[in-house]
């Protein structure tokens, strides 16, 4: 059995539309709140590591990381909501570790 982790965020884009966003494996959820964009995200993994395992891909599909630009854009959001919580404003933004088990349970850990 293989486990893997992979970090992710998820952000509001805009009054009704929340973006979740896997920086190991490119792949993207969308959804009306925080927690639809997660589980959109959630099942994208989930097919992905499936499906990577069935074809014997694994190697060269788990994992796929994000191009630099995108961990530029985490890595200012963070920075932005940090500074936002030390001004005591707290936004739509969380980063999350999703666990993935093949042949197991499935594990989301928040950070």
């Amino acid at each position: 059995m293989s486990t893997h982790s992979f970090r992710c965020y998820a952000y509001r884009k805009s009054e009704d539309r929340h973006i979740a966003y896997c920086l190991d494996l490119m792949l993207i959820g969308e959804g009306t709140t925080m927690q639809a964009a997660i589980a959109d995200l959630e099942d994208a993994i989930d097919c992905h590591v499936v499906a990577a395992y069935r074809r014997g891909w694994d190697r060269d599909l788990i994992p796929r990381p994000a191009r630099p630009g995108r961990w530029l854009e985490y890595y200012g959001l963070l920075i932005l909501h940090t500074i936002k919580v030390l001004l005591g404003r707290f936004d739509d933004f969380t980063t999350f570790t999703f666990k993935e088990q093949v042949e197991g349970e499935k594990k989301l850990a928040y950070a």
